[in-house]
């Protein structure tokens, strides 16, 4: 990597109540596109043991040889009416709690090794009412919205199951 960045994805928590991270690297030379692509869709990313000592190091290089085209994105707040409107796939087991909820948007590829295409979606993370816990954590959940505009989509992918 030319100007490799940190990307640190942590303060989760897993069902033990242990907290989990994950530290990842990305390509940060080139447009802003070439950012975002590198993020990702090639991110380097280690993993530790439950001792913390280095337990796999993951590089990340799908085919991205094949374009299908260039199409047009929404804006992040018309994704949100889109969300609320009940238009997402997830694997929460609650429908979207409210605007009030919605903590974070992020765009993102969602790359599963089902998905015929990658296509950006905006990821939404919502704070789960349901979910309060004991020790003052909150749960959260991932609900997704496609970021093509909607005229561009027909046959809208099933979720698979995986996260991204």
């Amino acid at each position: 990597m030319e100007e490799p960045r940190l990307n640190l994805y942590g303060g989760d928590y897993d069902i033990y109540g242990r907290q989990l991270y994950r530290l990842e690297f990305f390509e940060g030379d080139g447009s802003d596109l070439d950012q975002i692509l590198h993020y990702n869709f090639t991110p380097v990313a280690f993993y530790c043991d439950d001792a913390g000592g280095l337990f796999l190091v993951r590089i990340w290089q799908p085919d991205l040889s094949q374009k299908m085209g260039d199409y047009p994105i929404i804006i992040a707040s018309e994704a949100r009416e889109l969300l609320l409107e009940g238009h997402y796939i997830t694997t929460v087991p609650y429908e979207i709690p409210g605007r009030e909820h919605i903590r974070k948007v992020e765009l993102v590829y969602r790359i599963g090794t089902q998905d015929e295409y990658y296509m950006p979606y905006y990821r939404f993370y919502a704070e789960l009412p349901q979910k309060k816990r004991e020790n003052g954590l909150n749960t959260y959940g991932a609900y997704y919205v496609p970021a093509v505009s909607g005229e561009y989509l027909t046959g809208m992918p099933t979720w698979d199951g995986s996260f991204n």
